[in-house]
């Protein structure tokens, strides 16, 4: 018997300003009850304040979710603010992203939040979303009960088991399934919250601490689009598509700056795409 999945999804907000989102790919109706019991709990009691409205939808997914694997964890070692937005940079530098598209990502997470994500050109810095003010939404996604067990595990054993690198770590693996994605840079908008994150092939998931004040509600998440890559297939794999992640990466501790490019045998500004397997399975049709 085909096993039957849901989506549920829930968003939150007051006077047009999104407060609160969760979301997850379920199947059987005790899952499905107890996430949407759940994420209601969450959005009334988010940092940001109690929401005027809250909405959350069941829907039945017409596809089988892909299964892919969580990207590897690791924590960049820095020094302060300062210290963790200038290796920010210079890692997205390495990796690649010009120096335009690195520059008009930190102005976009310092401005007014999005909904969504900041599709960017790696080469010209040019926004690629058709609507600016709500973004593309990585949306769609989950990981199975097992992954999440191991996961917790992992995470535990370095002493960062919270929601907030669950669901960031779930989102970013999605987003680098995509093969037209060179990196994410992410900045949480929650006030309370203060690490980012660069996600890419090459670092894998790298928190980012301290890189903005504690107590700033600015944040966001902007994906680097690969040069000739357009944002219509990008969006449509991106909120669409169902990801579940079902397998787990190791998740490592902290790291020097110097040892992420040593660890890896790639040169730095080489673009490189998933290989012919990986993008048939992973990348959008």
């Amino acid at each position: 018997m085909r096993r039957i999945f849901y989506s549920v999804r829930m968003r939150a907000g007051r006077q047009s300003r999104h407060i609160s989102g969760a979301e997850g790919i379920f199947s059987g109706k005790d899952e499905i009850s107890q996430a949407a019991r759940l994420y209601v709990e969450r959005a009334l009691s988010h940092p940001k304040g109690r929401p005027e409205a809250v909405s959350l939808k069941v829907e039945l997914l017409d596809k089988k979710p892909l299964i892919i694997t969580s990207l590897p964890v690791s924590t960049l070692e820095v020094n302060g603010m300062e210290d963790s937005r200038r290796k920010a940079a210079e890692m997205l530098l390495w990796l690649g992203i010009s120096q335009r598209a690195v520059k008009t990502a930190f102005r976009i997470l310092a401005g007014p939040g999005m909904r969504g994500a900041a599709l960017v050109d790696i080469k010209t810095g040019r926004r690629m979303e058709s609507d600016k003010k709500r973004g593309t939404r990585a949306s769609r996604i989950g990981i199975t009960k097992k992954a999440l067990q191991i996961l917790a595990g992992r995470l535990e054993e370095r002493g960062i088991d919270n929601i907030r690198v669950k669901e960031a770590l779930i989102v970013a693996s999605k987003v680098m399934a995509c093969p037209f994605i060179e990196a994410e840079f992410c900045i949480s908008d929650n006030p309370d919250y203060t690490t980012g994150y660069i996600a890419s092939r090459q670092t894998g998931y790298l928190r980012l601490p301290d890189i903005k004040r504690k107590g700033s509600p600015k944040g966001g998440r902007v994906f680097f689009v690969k040069e000739g890559a357009r944002a219509a297939i990008i969006t449509d794999f991106m909120e669409k598509t169902p990801v579940l992640v079902g397998k787990i990466a190791p998740v490592k501790g902290i790291i020097p700056f110097y040892e992420i490019k040593a660890d890896n045998n790639r040169k730095p500004g080489r673009k490189e795409g998933l290989p012919a397997k990986d993008r048939a399975r992973n990348g959008p049709a």
